[in-house]
Parts: structure tokens; sequence; C-alpha cells
């Protein structure tokens, strides 16, 4: 299989992590728009010809690559809220064994949301904002 497209830096190396994970690979180059950012490049030590690879990207032994849904998707469930607090889908994957988890984490913060109301009450006179 393979993508292309364009992203910032940030999400290439996050791209990197997950991938490694699960034993891929990603190439990229810097996407220069002007000399002076060429320049730039340069000045830093970087070619921005030069193609980068997983390991240029992410080169750490001990990678771990963690993503949680916050609305509904085609690989994971948004957050669903309830009357005593959320549920969130999360796959976590780390590299060094190409373990790949799937968690749903149940937070319940329903009475410790009525605990810190009570605090705020205590603190502000009843006069602030209920969390």
């Amino acid at each position: 299989d393979a993508l292309f497209g364009i992203g910032g830096t940030p999400e290439g190396v996050i791209a990197a992590a997950a991938i490694r994970c699960m034993g891929g690979e990603i190439q990229g180059q810097l996407w220069v728009r002007s000399p002076e950012e060429a320049a730039a490049c340069r000045a830093a030590g970087m070619d921005p010809m030069r193609v980068l690879r997983t390991n240029d990207l992410c080169g750490g032994e001990e990678v771990f690559f963690t993503v949680t849904g916050i609305s509904d998707g085609d690989l994971l469930d948004g957050v669903n809220f309830h009357d005593f607090g959320a549920t969130t889908h999360s796959y976590i994957m780390r590299a060094p064994s190409g373990t790949i988890r799937y968690m749903k984490t149940y937070h319940r913060w329903k009475d410790r949301m009525a605990q810190t109301n009570k605090l705020q009450d205590s603190l502000t006179g009843g006069g602030a904002f209920k969390l």
C-alpha cells in the first residue's frame, strides 16, 4: 500500500511513530516554499532535498504510539458521554514488540465532580459556576 500527501513536520513525526510500531516504512522530504526557507534549512544543517526515512523521523528504540478517538471515525469511536462520565476508545502500539492493544476506558467522574463542586462552594460561597 502507498499513501501520498503533504503535511507539517509534527504530523510526519507522529505518522512515523505509528508506522514504525506497525512495522511499516515512511519516506518524506522537507517542502521548502522559498529560497529563504531552503537557506534556513541549510543553515540548520539540514539538506532540503534529502529523503527522510522512518528512523530519521522517529529514531528511538522504545517507540510507543497512542491514539484516542474524539469524534466517531472509521478506526475508533469518539467520546461517549454517560450519566457516570464518559467512555473513550484507544489504540496503544509499541514498536519493540509490535504489540497493538485496543482499550475501552470508562472515565467515572460523577462522584468526583460532586466533590469538586462541594469544595468549590466552600471556597467561593457558592457563587462560582458548576463543573
